[in-house]
């Protein structure tokens, strides 16, 4: 029961582990569920029956008791503190960050170096998207694999992949990486500072659809992570870009599962992002120059390869 091993462990004054960076969510079990649940039960007891032995079968049923309403564990974990607070569990001015640790959903993930993951623990506390601890697996991967030694990124946010490439790739690679959202930008260029790799990463302001057209390339490796409705758009000058054999990995592809749906199935504003990354998906995998294999790796990617 999350609430009370929580609470026991903030009163003791120790540290909370939140599991998968904080990216998951949880179907809790309230006390009404459990008083509802244990009525249908009663309500529905199993049958006695007897074997073909003549022997009784113990009567039981497997139920599973829930509300069936997954929430975001980290909006589980705020509530919690603002109802610790109000009830003076604990004092006004408890240090509910110090007790909160985000970790990696299993034990067998590495994750990743103190400086990543501490860059990671800021976007999440300040709303800012970046790539889910699955894709970083996966670029990882990647990366020991490929072993590019130019990155070209279109969608830079406050620097978190484009550190991450940099921290796992070869060494002696060059990123350039593009940032529009003008909010973000001195964060990523402190980011870069301050994990001395102002010399490894080149961060290009403005709209990517201007800085692809200036760019000369090639790149061994490109990471698309931008605007999902200008993917298509951008395609033309990526595919200039990118070396023969070289990679393209475009993140969120899948939209939370509306691309499968028709185009009348999704909310109307939401329409043009669903034809204009129907029409990337397709021109990936139609492309003569490249091959392209689609993969529900978080909100799912494309990985193409640039044909020689």
């Amino acid at each position: 029961m999350a609430y009370f091993g929580f609470t026991n462990k903030l009163i003791e004054g120790k540290t909370i582990e939140i599991f998968n960076f904080g990216n998951c969510k949880r179907d809790f079990t309230y006390v009404d569920d459990i008083v509802t649940g244990v009525k249908h039960v009663m309500q529905n007891a199993p049958e006695k029956v007897t074997g073909e032995d003549g022997l009784p079968i113990p009567p039981y049923r497997v139920y599973n008791i829930g509300n069936n309403s997954p929430e975001n564990l980290l909006d589980f974990v705020s509530i919690l503190e603002e109802e610790l607070l109000r009830a003076g569990v604990l004092p006004s001015d408890y240090d509910f960050e110090a007790h909160k640790k985000l970790v990696p959903m299993l034990s067998l993930d590495a994750g990743n170096t103190p400086f990543l993951n501490e860059i990671e623990k800021e976007a999440k506390k300040t709303n800012v998207p970046i790539i889910r601890t699955e894709m970083q697996s996966f670029m990882k991967l990647l990366l020991a694999m490929h072993k590019p030694m130019s990155i070209l990124e279109v969608g830079c946010a406050i620097g978190f992949s484009a550190l991450l490439m940099s921290e796992y790739a070869p060494a002696g690679c060059k990123i350039t990486t593009i940032e529009k959202y003008e909010k973000r930008i001195p964060i990523a260029r402190e980011n870069f500072k301050r994990a001395g790799k102002e010399d490894s990463i080149t961060l290009l302001e403005g709209d990517a659809m201007d800085w692809l057209k200036k760019l000369e390339g090639p790149y061994d490796f490109i990471f698309m992570d931008a605007a999902k409705g200008q993917y298509i758009h951008f395609l033309p000058d990526i595919l200039r870009l990118l070396k023969p054999d070289g990679i393209l990995l475009s993140d969120n592809v899948l939209q939370g599962g509306d691309i499968i749906q028709s185009r009348y199935a999704v909310t109307r504003r939401n329409r043009t992002i669903h034809t204009r990354m129907r029409d990337y998906l397709y021109e990936l995998k139609h492309h003569p120059q490249l091959e392209t294999a689609i993969l529900p790796v978080g909100d799912g990617i494309t990985l193409s390869v640039r044909k020689a």
